[in-house]
């Protein structure tokens, strides 16, 4: 395995591991509205969820784009790497 896989596999192992995260935040957020928990503190869970989600959104563009520009055809490069700034920043 060469440098470049060894850092995709562990930028892949920290993302899951922030999903994993992610996941357990949201299911705590939904026994909280089931427990008719305090808003606030919903609220702030939701939006702590939300920013872990922006993150991981970030950390897989940044994975993409540095796999698009180790890429030897530098103008497919050029537009792949904008058409998928352009679909990160719809989402966000």
């Amino acid at each position: 395995m060469n440098k470049q896989e060894d850092n995709n596999k562990c930028d892949l192992k920290s993302i899951c591991n922030r999903l994993h995260r992610i996941n357990g935040q949201v299911t705590a957020v939904e026994r909280m509205l089931n427990e008719k928990s305090d808003f606030t503190a919903i609220l702030q869970q939701l939006v702590a969820a939300r920013t872990a989600m922006d993150k991981v959104a970030g950390l897989v563009l940044e994975s993409e784009a540095r796999g698009c520009l180790s890429n030897k055809n530098s103008n497919l490069a050029t537009k792949e790497l904008s058409k998928i700034v352009a679909t990160f920043f719809k989402v966000t």
